[in-house]
């Protein structure tokens, strides 16, 4: 294992990470977002690093606090091969979302040799699982349908993105869930002392 940076990529939300539009942004525009929360995350505190590299199938990250819905024990496992961000112990506010406590992205997750750090690039759908893996519900199926109209994915992209979606859903629902990728992301957090 060792320490390295990984930035959340909002794919179509570079001109205003915090906004709730989508647009398609220019390759300028991109590049001073991820330059952005690259530099933001080279900033914190080199003897306690939040993002570490298990090996190429695994990713973990403690959870940045306080924040409206991560907690002390919110951790975050990026799995590439199966194209997924999956985040553990979510706190939502809202007394009817309570019962999820998995948030799951679909993303595309890769190494990005010329910033030296992982990205995750999120690519708009996501599930939603409660504490026992039990109940799940798939949501911003919405923004991928916007993000298609745009441009920001062709067919064919969303083609995958449907089906990397649903192999999740059908895992989770065969009771195959938490991936063992996650079983031994919990076993490096605990090492790390987290």
């Amino acid at each position: 294992m060792k320490p390295v940076p990984i930035i959340w990529w909002r794919y179509g939300k570079e001109h205003d990470p915090g906004g709730q539009t989508f647009q398609l942004n220019p390759p300028e525009v991109v590049a001073a977002h991820l330059g952005t929360k690259l530099a933001r995350q080279r900033a914190e505190p080199p003897d306690a690093p939040r993002c570490w590299w298990v090996d190429d199938e695994l990713l973990i990250e403690r959870a940045r606090v306080p924040d409206p819905i991560f907690g002390p024990d919110t951790r975050m496992y990026y799995l590439p091969r199966r194209g997924l961000a999956v985040v553990e112990n979510l706190h939502f506010p809202q007394p009817e979302d309570a019962r999820w406590s998995w948030y799951i992205h679909v993303a595309r997750i890769f190494l990005d040799d010329a910033r030296e750090c992982w990205i995750k690039q999120d690519l708009f759908a996501d599930i939603v699982a409660d504490r026992a893996a039990r109940e799940c519900l798939v949501v911003d199926l919405d923004d991928l349908a916007t993000a298609l109209e745009l441009g920001l994915v062709t067919t064919a992209e969303t083609s995958q993105i449907l089906r990397q979606t649903q192999a999740a859903v059908h895992a989770i629902n065969r009771g195959e869930f938490p991936f063992p990728e996650i079983e031994r992301g919990r076993e490096a957090c605990r090492k790390l002392g987290w």
